[in-house]
């Protein structure tokens, strides 16, 4: 009975980690929403990622993004800035599984508190007022040739330079200089 009384209480801990984790994300920025393997490599195939261009996600969640872009497109370098705990652990546990070596990298960061990396295309799959506030930052921190990558919401008050509306995905695609 101890020993059942154990394991609901150990399973009710976990929950309440896991609830508290994806929580603090949903306050600090967007929800995790999970990328399906064909939309990535959709995304990548309209911002034409090309072998050997460097990518980072922002908001990366487990890493599917990441993944596509390595193992398809044949990226150099994948990586993944997320702040919940659980994805980014979620992310090491499918690079280690999946044998990608040290070109998929998930770290657990603060998209607004850590400096953007030189990278060839930026991938976001992030709510209206995330991205509102990361057009700043993309502007002060990003070269002029980088390609944002936008699934879902457009980047307010900027005018894509490709785009695909409806009705089953939305995608906005940027260069750095137009911001």
């Amino acid at each position: 009975m101890l020993i059942i009384l154990f394991i609901i209480l150990a399973l009710q801990l976990v929950l309440l980690t896991v609830l508290a984790s994806f929580a603090f994300t949903l306050f600090l920025g967007s929800p995790w929403v999970p990328t399906q393997a064909a939309k990535a490599r959709r995304m990548l195939e309209f911002v034409d990622f090309r072998p050997g261009e460097s990518l980072l996600d922002l908001g990366s969640g487990d890493g599917a993004i990441l993944f596509c872009a390595v193992e398809d497109f044949g990226a150099r370098q994948a990586t993944g800035f997320e702040i919940n705990p659980l994805l980014v652990f979620a992310a090491r546990i499918r690079g280690v599984l999946r044998r990608s070596g040290n070109r998929v990298t998930s770290l657990r960061r603060n998209i607004f508190c850590t400096p953007l990396p030189n990278v060839d295309v930026i991938a976001t799959f992030l709510i209206p007022s995330t991205m509102k506030r990361l057009r700043e930052k993309f502007a002060a921190e990003l070269a002029p040739e980088t390609r944002i990558i936008s699934r879902g919401f457009a980047i307010p008050g900027v005018t894509p330079f490709k785009k695909r509306e409806g009705p089953e995905e939305w995608l906005y695609l940027y260069h750095a200089s137009d911001l």
